[in-house]
């Protein structure tokens, strides 16, 4: 069974990290203590939390509801009193977590608490650490540059006149192309690529395949 290690008083409340403090609880356990601590009106439920998903369906819609109530600025108290979280940060002495417009002291920094035992689990991610690369025709996220003539970011921003590859096109646009495709109109009839793993060669009509070229192109 995994086990989290739980604060019976929250360090947001002033609770320390004493043995006396602390209990191994189920993970599942754990994630309930705090969802319903959140709707209780406590500190901000993290959703990466390990046994987030596996809470039943009416608490997790519940934790939404409140979600989201505070982010318009109600901070969890709904319809009672003024709203005490719109404009205000997050911010923590070390000891306990305070929201507020600004920094309520010297000793204080903006953040919320770290707490290792949390235990907060990640494997679910499959996007941290990963980056945007484009080779002018697709992007893909990769935590490294997938290949050569990749560069990183995301593709230009479409252009609405006449497309991009990569990317949809309007109706009319395809049809202009369908248009210029036919016949001698086309200024890429009878033309081809060629590569030989490393340099890529657009042959004209007519033009003899080099020596240990092969038809296609090598990003």
């Amino acid at each position: 069974m995994k086990t989290h290690t739980h604060h019976i008083t929250p360090r947001s409340r002033g609770g320390s990290d004493d043995p006396e403090n602390l209990i191994d609880i189920d993970f599942v356990e754990h994630a309930r203590i705090h969802a319903e601590d959140f709707l209780a009106g406590g500190p901000e439920f993290d959703f990466r939390h390990a046994g987030w998903k596996l809470l039943d369906e009416d608490l997790q819609r519940r934790v939404r509801e409140e979600k989201s109530r505070r982010k318009v600025g109600n901070g969890g108290n709904f319809g009672e009193g003024p709203p005490t979280a719109l404009g205000k940060s997050v911010w923590n002495n070390g000891v306990v977590e305070r929201r507020s417009a600004v920094c309520p002291g010297v000793e204080w920094v903006l953040g919320r608490l770290y707490d290792p035992s949390e235990n907060l689990d990640h494997s679910g991610d499959t996007s941290r650490g990963k980056r945007w690369w484009n080779d002018g025709w697709v992007a893909v996220r990769s935590v490294e540059c997938p290949g050569p003539g990749w560069v990183e970011g995301q593709l230009p921003s479409t252009n609405e006149k006449k497309g991009r590859p990569g990317v949809p096109k309007p109706d009319d646009w395809k049809q202009k192309m369908r248009e210029m495709r036919q016949g001698d109109r086309n200024p890429c009839a009878g033309r081809r690529w060629v590569t030989n793993g490393q340099t890529n060669i657009y042959l004209k009509p007519g033009e003899e395949t080099p020596e240990n070229f092969k038809p296609g192109r090598t990003l």
